[in-house]
C-alpha cells in the first residue's frame, strides 16, 4: 500500500514568469490558484484546474537553487484518457500555434511533446494498455522500437 495519494503540484522553473504563466494557462486551461511573493516581489505562481485538481506551479528560474535549465527535458507527462482526447489536444496546440512532436508508441499508445517558452518539454500521453506487470519500452533516435519484460535495474 502506498503512502502518497497524488501530486500536490508540479513545479517548473521559468525565465519569464508573466510569459510562462500566460502560456501554461492557455495550454492547460488553468486558472490562478496561488501567488508567491518574496521580499515584495512576485516570484512564483500556482495554476489550477479546479475541476480535476491538476496543479502546475511556476517559479522564476533565477530564484531556484542552482537556476536549473531543463531545455529539452520532459519534466512532466500528463495522461490523456483516449486517442481522441490526444487528437483533440493536438488540435488545441495547433489552434494556439504551438510546436509539438508526435511519438507513436505502437501497441502502448502515443504521446506529444510540447516545448514551453523556455524549451522545457511538457509531455501528453495516451496509454492504450495499462500494464499489470513490469513493461520496459525501448526507443532509439527514430522512435519506438519495442518492449521487454525484465527490469534492467533491481
Amino acid at each position: 500500500m502506498g503512502v502518497v495519494t497524488g501530486f500536490a503540484h508540479v513545479k517548473i522553473p521559468v525565465t519569464d514568469l508573466k510569459t510562462s504563466t500566460a502560456w501554461y494557462r492557455a495550454l492547460l486551461e488553468l486558472e490562478p490558484g496561488f501567488e508567491f511573493v518574496e521580499n515584495g516581489v512576485l516570484r512564483g505562481v500556482g495554476l489550477v484546474d479546479r475541476s480535476t485538481g491538476v496543479r502546475v506551479s511556476l517559479r522564476e528560474r533565477a530564484f531556484c537553487v542552482g537556476a536549473p535549465d531543463l531545455t529539452g527535458f520532459d519534466i512532466v507527462a500528463f495522461r490523456l484518457p483516449t486517442q481522441d482526447a490526444l487528437d483533440d489536444f493536438i488540435a488545441h496546440c495547433r489552434d494556439l500555434g504551438l510546436d509539438y512532436t508526435y511519438q507513436d508508441r505502437g501497441t502502448f499508445g502515443a504521446a506529444i511533446d510540447v516545448p514551453d517558452p523556455d524549451g522545457t518539454i511538457v509531455r501528453f500521453i495516451f496509454d492504450r494498455v495499462e500494464p499489470e506487470t513490469f513493461v520496459g519500452l525501448e526507443f532509439d533516435d527514430t522512435g519506438y522500437l519495442g518492449s521487454y519484460d525484465t527490469p534492467q535495474l533491481p
